[in-house]
């Protein structure tokens, strides 16, 4: 994700090989990790029972930015070597979670309802999943699915 000094070094070429969005996105994720850090001194002096539900989906995407993105098995013959392309739509994925489930907590639907959905549980196991080779059409696919269920969750709710 390139969280490093050098991203505007970076930036060009993942702009210009990968995708423009790239330097947005990556900026939104890492905003996520730091509200995280904020978030979580909360939780340690009064519970997560303290939060509002869009802080409780912060805390819900920064577990997939760690888990999903960030993290990387060594071991897995599938996870450790990861194409440009794949590791942006990772970067993707997870923010369309973020973004949609903003548009769901804002219709009433709680972050816990968010967290256990079939396509939001699949997204931390994603980089272990997608080979670089089908990375493209497999995440494309991901994200609508993703947003498709997130969008039937408010309508099923409103």
């Amino acid at each position: 994700m390139a969280f490093s000094r050098y991203v505007d070094t970076v930036e060009v070429w993942w702009s210009k090989n990968v995708s423009p969005e790239w330097r947005r996105i990556r900026d939104a994720l890492q905003s996520i990790l730091v509200k995280e850090a904020e978030l979580q001194e909360i939780v340690r002096i009064l519970g997560t029972e303290a939060l509002s539900e869009y802080e409780k989906h912060i805390l819900n995407v920064a577990f997939m930015i760690r888990e999903g993105f960030l993290k990387q098995d060594a071991y897995n013959p599938v996870d450790t070597p990861s194409a440009p392309i794949k590791q942006f739509l990772l970067m993707k994925a997870i923010y369309t979670y973020y973004e949609e489930g903003l548009k769901a907590i804002e219709s009433g639907v709680p972050a816990s309802v968010l967290r256990e959905l079939e396509t939001v549980k699949r997204l931390p196991r994603l980089r272990m999943e997608v080979t670089n080779d089908v990375a493209k059409e497999e995440l494309t696919k991901f994200i609508e699915s993703l947003v498709a269920e997130i969008r039937a969750t408010i309508n099923r709710r409103g």
